[in-house]
């Protein structure tokens, strides 16, 4: 039996993103209702990286593809899950970690890392200031792999007692400039069984742009 297990946050207003000057909270707002347009509209704004959403290479490397200059293609793939919900606070997924479970992964997978977080933790004042994050060690052995993207259900891959510093974006830049899509704030992973799937992690199509808000799906076959 299969079931597609849905993966992505849903978008709401006063939705917090990346404690960064250059993102936005998220505003979502009707601007027509039944009652007075005779139909329901919505006004969306909010930031390129809230949100379960896809990075392009563009996002930390200026001669990086943008995320309409990708192939459709890196968007479905075979996902590798791989459960590290016993890492916690400022838990650090490290090189032997996913080399432990590395086995199965292949040039072109998407390595999904659960850990549970966004579940836990979204729309708390230490979501992103107290995250499970990847070191620069594994974030080298994926690009080593010659996978297509990684992903984790947290709102950042970086360690969060670098924010602030020169080394606050090391994952990112690692990652990007090898090549890779990133993808965060992924969620519900408890659903999805370690191993491999198939992934459906579909970006909206935003012109020239360093990522964008994505709906994430995972076949689970039974």
């Amino acid at each position: 039996m299969e079931k597609i297990i849905d993966v992505s946050l849903s978008f709401y207003d006063g939705q917090k993103t990346y404690p960064s000057p250059t993102h936005v909270e998220t505003e979502l707002e009707f601007t027509g209702s039944h009652d007075k347009e005779g139909m329901a509209v919505s006004t969306l704004k909010t930031s390129t990286h809230t949100g379960t959403h896809i990075d392009s290479p563009f996002h930390f490397v200026a001669e990086g593809k943008k995320l309409d200059e990708l192939d459709p293609a890196r968007f479905i793939r075979t996902a590798v899950v791989m459960n590290f919900s016993d890492k916690g606070v400022k838990g650090a997924i490290t090189e032997e970690d996913l080399a432990s479970k590395g086995e199965i992964v292949e040039p072109g997978d998407i390595v999904i890392t659960r850990t549970d977080w966004t579940d836990k933790k979204e729309g708390a004042e230490d979501f992103f200031s107290h995250s499970p994050y990847l070191t620069p060690e594994a974030a080298q052995w994926l690009v080593d792999k010659e996978v297509s993207g990684y992903g984790i259900d947290a709102g950042n891959i970086e360690n969060p007692d670098l924010m602030n510093t020169e080394k606050a974006a090391q994952i990112h830049q690692i990652l990007l400039g090898g090549g890779l899509i990133i993808i965060e704030g992924l969620t519900n992973l408890k659903e999805v069984p370690e191993g491999r799937h198939e992934i459906f992690a579909l970006p909206l199509k935003l012109k020239e742009r360093d990522g964008a808000p994505a709906r994430v799906m995972i076949r689970v076959t039974e």
